[in-house]
């Protein structure tokens, strides 16, 4: 027969950190908007590791550490709840994929306190001198 391990007193599966990954989150969503839509469950922004690809792109993904096994619960009865027009997916993850999303986020937001900026809809004429002038006065 075998015998269920053996715990450290104290130690229940329920009260040990769990994970969850939100998918398909809107393009512009932010933790702010991960906390309302999680508003049943208590999540700190510390909590949220937004998801980006090698490029630095949001990837309309969030990996979220949740105090219990209830939270998680709870957490994963919300799929298929919407933000704005997106239907959310809620999916258990692992801790090794909390870690790469802690890492990804120290990378792109660690360079030396420099800032990604992306501007869309310039016009094809537009000179690199003009983009310059552009931020003329920002520190």
């Amino acid at each position: 027969d075998r015998s269920p391990p053996v715990q450290k007193r104290g130690y229940t599966e329920e009260n040990t950190i769990k994970y969850i990954k939100a998918k398909n989150l809107p393009p512009n969503c932010d933790k702010g908007k991960i906390i309302e839509f999680f508003s049943t469950i208590p999540v700190a922004y510390a909590n949220i590791a937004l998801m980006y690809d090698q490029a630095g792109r949001f990837c309309q993904e969030a990996i979220l550490a949740l105090n219990n096994l209830n939270d998680q619960i709870e957490a994963l009865s919300q799929s298929g709840r919407y933000i704005f027009n997106y239907n959310i997916i809620v999916d258990e993850a692992t801790p090794s994929e909390w870690e790469h999303a802690q890492q990804t986020q120290k990378v792109f937001f660690s360079r030396d306190e420099k800032i990604l900026v992306r501007m869309r809809g310039l016009p094809y004429t537009v000179k690199k001198e003009e983009v310059l002038n552009f931020f003329l006065g920002y520190d």
